[in-house]
Protein backbone atom coordinates (compact mmCIF):
# COMPACT_ATOMS: atom_id res chain seq x y z
CA UNK A 1 0.00 0.00 0.00
CA UNK A 2 1.89 3.11 -1.11
CA UNK A 3 1.49 6.29 0.79
CA UNK A 4 0.08 4.94 3.56
CA UNK A 5 2.06 5.67 6.92
CA UNK A 6 1.19 4.30 10.51
CA UNK A 7 -0.13 6.77 13.21
CA UNK A 8 2.77 8.34 15.37
CA UNK A 9 5.42 7.98 12.97
CA UNK A 10 6.85 10.28 11.17
CA UNK A 11 7.16 9.68 7.07
CA UNK A 12 10.00 7.76 6.11
CA UNK A 13 11.75 7.77 10.22
CA UNK A 14 10.85 5.09 12.24
CA UNK A 15 12.74 5.75 15.10
CA UNK A 16 9.68 6.14 17.40
CA UNK A 17 9.46 9.73 17.63
CA UNK A 18 6.33 11.44 17.18
CA UNK A 19 6.42 14.90 16.82
CA UNK A 20 9.55 15.38 18.57
CA UNK A 21 7.73 12.89 21.47
CA UNK A 22 10.29 10.10 22.78
CA UNK A 23 7.51 7.14 22.63
CA UNK A 24 10.03 5.02 24.88
CA UNK A 25 10.69 7.43 27.47
CA UNK A 26 6.92 8.57 27.62
CA UNK A 27 6.68 4.76 28.60
CA UNK A 28 9.13 4.58 31.03
CA UNK A 29 6.97 8.20 32.79
CA UNK A 30 4.25 6.28 32.64
CA UNK A 31 5.41 2.93 34.09
CA UNK A 32 6.91 4.81 36.93
CA UNK A 33 3.62 6.54 37.47
CA UNK A 34 1.67 3.50 37.84
CA UNK A 35 3.88 1.87 40.14
CA UNK A 36 4.21 5.10 42.16
CA UNK A 37 0.64 4.84 42.52
CA UNK A 38 0.34 1.19 43.39
CA UNK A 39 2.89 1.91 45.98
CA UNK A 40 0.74 4.56 47.32
CA UNK A 41 -2.15 2.14 47.57
CA UNK A 42 -0.38 -0.37 49.39
CA UNK A 43 0.75 1.61 51.99
CA UNK A 44 -2.48 2.85 52.69
CA UNK A 45 -3.84 -0.39 52.88
CA UNK A 46 -0.99 -1.14 55.25
CA UNK A 47 -2.16 1.68 57.22
CA UNK A 48 -5.69 0.78 57.34
CA UNK A 49 -4.97 -2.75 58.44
CA UNK A 50 -3.18 -1.33 61.06
CA UNK A 51 -6.14 1.05 62.04
CA UNK A 52 -8.03 -1.98 62.07
CA UNK A 53 -5.94 -4.22 64.19
CA UNK A 54 -5.33 -0.88 66.79
CA UNK A 55 -9.18 -0.94 67.15
CA UNK A 56 -9.68 -4.48 68.27
CA UNK A 57 -7.04 -4.50 70.39
CA UNK A 58 -8.84 -1.68 72.24
CA UNK A 59 -12.30 -3.72 71.91
CA UNK A 60 -10.18 -6.88 73.71
CA UNK A 61 -8.58 -4.60 76.10
CA UNK A 62 -12.12 -3.10 77.20
CA UNK A 63 -13.45 -6.76 77.12
CA UNK A 64 -11.25 -7.56 79.83
CA UNK A 65 -11.22 -4.47 81.71
CA UNK A 66 -15.37 -5.10 81.83
CA UNK A 67 -14.90 -8.64 82.49
CA UNK A 68 -12.38 -7.81 85.84
CA UNK A 69 -15.29 -5.22 86.97
CA UNK A 70 -17.48 -7.67 86.93
CA UNK A 71 -15.76 -9.87 88.63
CA UNK A 72 -15.16 -7.23 91.16
CA UNK A 73 -18.42 -6.54 91.90
CA UNK A 74 -19.67 -9.75 92.56
CA UNK A 75 -16.84 -10.18 94.77
CA UNK A 76 -17.51 -7.03 96.83
CA UNK A 77 -21.10 -8.25 96.55
CA UNK A 78 -19.91 -11.38 98.28
CA UNK A 79 -17.91 -9.72 100.54
CA UNK A 80 -20.89 -7.47 101.72
CA UNK A 81 -23.21 -10.21 102.44
CA UNK A 82 -20.87 -11.71 104.64
CA UNK A 83 -20.72 -8.54 106.27
CA UNK A 84 -24.35 -8.37 106.96
CA UNK A 85 -24.76 -12.25 108.36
Amino acid sequence: MKGVVAIGTPKGNNNNLCNGIDLAKLAVIAAFLSLTGDFLAFILAVLDLQEQNMQNEEEKRKKVVRQKIMELEDELYNLKRELDN
